[in-house]
């Protein structure tokens, strides 16, 4: 696949028997800039070998179905600093995310959770000071963000089908309004408050 040199984009989604004999860092195309793998088994390489790290180009990224990976990649600090958005999908035993798991990518501006049912917190993470939006869609767990640690630069926050999240943020009642209020457009199932 790193003979493609032209490919920009790669989508492998919903390939649970998907078998791919690689070498050691010869996976992932070098000018990949958009890259979608969602509920694919891949153990040879492991995903250690992958070489993320090494594709300056890369800008989006959504990874999902395995928590295994999505651990790995977040521990390991393996995602490369170049990405721009960054979608944390289909999870279902994580609990939470590392503490320093995504401090590192300095020019991530948009981060979204999405149909992570076993995500319980945030509560710990260190969000890049680059990051303008923060979405959470299908999270039903989810109980709280790093309140203290959102960034100044975060301009969006959407909370969708997050019941846990939304009771604690319900606007102007909620016990904790206050501490996203500075946040100038947050939306709550629908409801936009700027």
């Amino acid at each position: 696949m790193d003979t493609l040199t032209a490919l920009e984009s790669l989508f492998l989604l919903r390939l649970p028997k998907l078998e791919l004999s690689l070498c050691e860092g010869a996976f992932l195309p070098p000018k990949l800039q958009s890259f979608f793998i969602n509920y694919v088994s891949i153990k040879v390489p492991p995903i250690i070998e992958w070489g993320l790290q090494r594709l300056t180009a890369l800008s989006e990224l959504s990874i999902g179905g395995d928590d295994d990976v999505v651990h790995t990649l977040l521990t390991e600090r393996m995602l490369p600093i170049s990405l721009v958005s960054l979608t944390i999908t289909h999870l279902t035993e994580m609990k939470c995310i590392d503490r320093n798991g995504l401090r590192h990518l300095s020019s991530l501006e948009k981060l979204e959770f999405e149909y992570c049912l076993g995500l319980e917190s945030l509560a710990e993470v260190v969000l890049p000071s680059s990051l303008k939006t923060l979405k959470f869609n299908h999270c039903p767990r989810l109980e709280s963000l790093p309140e203290d640690r959102l960034p100044s630069s975060l301009k969006l926050l959407r909370i969708d089908r997050c019941p846990v999240l939304e009771a604690r943020y319900e606007y102007e009642s909620g016990k904790h309004w206050s501490n996203i209020v500075h946040i100038p457009i947050i939306e709550i199932n629908g409801k936009v408050t700027i």
